[in-house]
């Protein structure tokens, strides 16, 4: 998941890394429109998928992001299907949905939309709607919300979710452990994805739930621990008396 990186370059390691999408966070990151606009374009060209994190349920969150390219977008705090289905009208175009339509955009890969019918529908099975479950209210009305039409996917948030159960930090309290259960079989029984950003082992005890939607790192966390290892090297060499061999 990408916060604050926008280099290209990035992007395009990533995709060489074997990633097969990325996330931009607008929701606790720093992206605007015309920054997005430019890095969606790039995971286009270089076929890497990319999701928005939108901040709220609103037309200029869902439809700008979209129209800039993104394959889907993530929706934080989704605790209702009335926000669900709220989330669908948006992001989806008719029969679906309310989505407002620019013929030529991101979306379109900048050329202009011929048959009106058959871009709806295409569009609408590649755009995915995902609901981020974070909150104990989301976990009560999971079941009502994975029934709204034209919803893809759960997406499990277990640090806010955590907060919200009464357990900030402990991925291995059973409260935590009972909701995202109930996240994975909910899925399974509506044929929707499911997801969840978490660290490697919270993500390995979850994988035999038919977890399909995997984020594991942000772009700082990347970044922040990379430095320290080059720090931290460096420091031992100095203490034992040895040059870096990059000073």
């Amino acid at each position: 998941m990408f916060r604050l990186l926008q280099s290209t370059a990035f992007l395009q390691m990533a995709k060489s890394a074997g990633m097969d999408l990325v996330i931009f966070d607008q929701e606790h990151g720093t992206y605007g429109r015309e920054v997005l606009g430019e890095l969606l374009n790039f995971t286009r060209a270089i076929n890497l998928g990319a999701f928005v994190r939108v901040p709220e349920i609103s037309r200029g969150c869902i439809s700008s992001a979209l129209d800039c390219g993104a394959d889907g977008v993530i929706v934080p705090m989704l605790e209702s299907a009335e926000q669900a289905r709220e989330l669908v009208n948006l992001a989806k175009y008719p029969p679906l949905g309310r989505r407002g339509f620019s013929s030529m955009g991101g979306h379109s890969r900048f050329q202009k939309v011929a048959d009106c019918r058959e871009f709806f529908a295409r569009s609408n099975d590649a755009t995915l709607c995902i609901a981020q479950i974070e909150t104990a209210n989301g976990i009560r009305e999971v079941e009502t919300i994975a029934c709204t039409p034209g919803l893809d996917g759960l997406f499990v948030g277990p640090n806010d979710l955590a907060v919200s159960l009464g357990c900030p930090g402990d991925f291995e309290n059973p409260r935590l452990d009972e909701a995202i259960l109930k996240v994975a079989k909910t899925c399974a029984a509506t044929g929707k994805i499911f997801g969840l950003h978490a660290p490697q082992t919270l993500l390995a005890k979850w994988l035999p739930q038919q977890l399909s939607l995997v984020v594991s790192r942000l772009d700082l966390e990347i970044v922040a621990r990379g430095l320290s290892e080059v720090s931290n090297a460096s420091r031992e060499l100095f203490a034992r008396g040895e040059p870096p061999d990059n000073p």
